[in-house]
């Protein structure tokens, strides 16, 4: 295993861990506003977000699992 390959799969995961708020907004199908509002507790989301929202966390969830196994592979190959 090549470190740029590692390096490559460092950025990819690390990116995946720390999505911003902007990221969730988007992927849920709000505005930035709308999930900041959200974040600080002023508004309420309606049903259909938090249905999406949960969602969205659970398909991230699933894709940092993926990639923690193949990080954990990669530190093998060392």
């Amino acid at each position: 295993m090549g470190t740029m390959r590692l390096r490559q799969m460092l950025v990819k995961v690390l990116a995946a861990a720390r999505p911003s708020l902007e990221d969730i907004a988007r992927e849920v199908g709000v505005t930035y506003r709308a999930m900041q509002s959200y974040a600080k507790g002023k508004r309420a989301a309606p049903p259909a977000v938090l249905k999406r929202l949960g969602a969205v966390l659970r398909a991230r969830g699933g894709k940092l699992q993926t990639l923690a196994t193949q990080l954990e592979r990669l530190s093998g190959e060392r």
